[in-house]
């Protein structure tokens, strides 16, 4: 029996009797994200290296973080820029003491410092990359426990801890490239480094001998800035914004394990001082938060992830609002802790049939030119980085989106951006525009000249309840025919390769819906369906698809077809 529509103001009515009941829908969806999730966790965990340098009983850690300081500026208020320090202190948890060797010798710790703003629902680092400090002498305090093993400066002892004062922090003596580190081994090589090529570079026999050539009349003559944390008065002088700095200690061949309390985090305000000190003036607020900054992010799901044993470890803070006239608003700041082969595209899945706009990237600088490229595919919203931006240690990058599907649990992955030993991407359980599907596509369709046709719904469909089937990439303000109905071979499939006229036969042999769905500018269409309110349908399967007619787009003054996938709709 055929039944058709031509008017949408009221919702379609589901009502026919379905001879299809089957539970496959449950396993195939299952297959369809449990499948992915379990590739990942199979990812992390089957890969032949480690972590190579650990040394057992090494643990380090953030014990205090204080004393946030303007120390210069170049430029004038409210257009210039502040050279910023940070006082910190390391404690020895562990049980073997932690060397502590000044440069040129290699083994010593790092530390990494930045700034993060919170304003409108946005968590963003303002901080530019800084350079980051050598440790060089480690003192013998008890700022945290007992110190048992009191050194000469060249290690940290059992129970001992250290504090850099600001002047030492900021002092560019001590300050070298972040890139200069492995971030996961903790490693540094001395020849060829900064501090043995010097500022402005000296004579090339001596700019990799592994010696020293970076002096302090180098540093005095970089300027008031020099390699100091950097941030703009634009970005302090805003009303409405909340404001915290992070520090991090990177320790050569500690485990991954032990890293978590490596860094933590200060809230603080800042003011601009004009008649005393023509500076910005912080207030420190609370006590040190251990753990990513991005902890701080109110109302955001903060977790992490990293390449199995291979390399270190990315945060994905994400908070979404809406929705507003049916559209949320995902908001993501991705903080890479310690991964050394950096970020080079992170891809959040989304349903086929998600509408997505407003794709939005933010890395350190203003150069557009290296912003990451933006675009979606049928399964996910991609953001992928070009040459020379990918997203590296002790940095913070932010996306951001507009969707109409609702949030729900996905696993976004995250592709290294350079090469090296182990897997080459891994994933971060996170929030996107992916609600498991009580309904799963299937089958090719014909997409003609416009790409393939997807069919969702949205919300899933449930017994006395109205959900909308939706479509995209059809041609623009067309009309298609939409076909539901419990077979299942009604749909999804290429309408030329088999022949219409078989589909026909099936029609009539079956119950159908047939539907005039139109589409919009954008070749989009959505169609409201009520499901009746009767417990028989609760659990029953229909099928749907669409056929499109459309007029020129591919070859001028020429009719022809195109089908969309099939939709395996399950009624809850």
């Amino acid at each position: 029996m055929w039944f058709t529509w031509a008017a949408f103001s009221h919702p379609t009515v589901l009502g026919m009797t379905s001879t299809l009941s089957t539970p496959k829908i449950a396993a195939r969806t299952a297959a369809l994200y449990l499948g992915t999730a379990a590739a990942g966790l199979s990812l992390l965990g089957s890969s032949a290296f480690a972590q190579s340098n650990t040394i057992v009983g090494l643990n380090v850690k953030l014990g205090d973080l204080s004393s946030l300081t303007a120390q210069s500026r170049t430029g004038t208020f409210p257009n210039g820029t502040s050279g910023i320090a940070m006082s910190t202190t390391s404690c020895n948890n562990g049980t073997v003491n932690v060397p502590w060797l000044q440069a040129m010798q290699e083994n010593h710790p790092f530390i990494g410092f930045l700034i993060c703003r919170e304003r409108n629902g946005r968590f963003e680092q303002i901080s530019d990359r800084s350079f980051v400090k050598h440790g060089f002498f480690a003192l013998s305090n008890s700022q945290c426990t007992p110190c048992q093993q009191p050194s000469n400066g060249t290690f940290l002892g059992v129970g001992c801890s250290d504090t850099y004062g600001t002047s030492n922090n900021g002092d560019g003596f001590w300050l070298g490239p972040p890139e200069e580190i492995n971030s996961w081994l903790g490693t540094w090589t001395a020849a060829c480094s900064h501090f043995d090529k010097g500022e402005p570079p000296v004579a090339p026999a001596q700019q990799c001998d592994g010696v020293r050539s970076l002096t302090s009349t180098m540093v005095n003559n970089l300027g008031p800035l020099g390699h100091k944390v950097r941030v703009n008065d634009a970005d302090f002088n805003v009303s409405g914004a909340t404001f915290y700095y992070q520090a991090q200690y990177v320790v050569r061949a500690e485990a991954e394990a032990n890293r978590g309390d490596n860094l933590g985090s200060r809230q603080f305000t800042a003011t601009w001082n004009v008649p005393q000190t023509n500076k910005w003036n912080f207030s420190t607020i609370g006590a040190m938060v251990p753990g990513s900054i991005l902890q701080r992010w109110s109302g955001a799901a903060v977790t992490s992830g990293t390449n199995g044993a291979d390399d270190g470890r990315v945060y994905i803070g994400v908070k979404v609002t809406g929705p507003t006239a049916g559209v949320y608003h995902y908001e993501y700041a991705i903080h890479n802790r310690d991964n050394h082969r950096g970020v080079g595209s992170i891809s959040i899945p989304a349903l086929p049939c998600t509408t997505v706009s407003n794709l939005f990237f933010r890395d350190l600088d203003t150069n557009a030119a290296n912003d990451w490229a933006m675009s979606q595919t049928d399964a996910a919203i991609v953001f992928t980085a070009p040459v020379g931006n990918a997203l590296r240690w002790n940095t913070v990058y932010n996306i951001a989106f507009d969707s109409n599907s609702a949030p729900s649990a996905v696993l976004a992955t995250l592709a290294a951006a350079d090469a090296g030993t182990g897997a080459a991407s891994f994933n971060v359980t996170t929030t996107g525009p992916a609600s498991l599907p009580s309904s799963l596509s299937y089958g090719v369709g014909t997409p003609g000249c416009f790409g393939p046709h997807n069919v969702c719904a949205d919300p899933a469909p449930s017994v006395g309840n109205v959900f909308n089937l939706e479509s995209n990439r059809g041609p623009a303000n067309s009309l298609a025919l939409g076909l539901i109905g419990n077979a299942q071979d009604l749909a999804g499939f290429d309408y030329f390769g088999v022949g219409i006229q078989i589909h026909t036969n099936v029609f009539l042999s079956t119950e159908l819906y047939t539907l005039d769905v139109p589409t919009d500018a954008a070749g989009n269409s959505s169609v409201p369906i009520t499901v009746p309110n009767n417990p028989v349908f609760s659990g029953l399967h229909y099928y749907a698809s669409l056929v499109y007619g459309w007029l020129g787009p591919c070859a001028p003054s020429t009719f022809g077809l195109s089908s969309s996938r099939g939709l395996d709709l399950l009624i809850q």
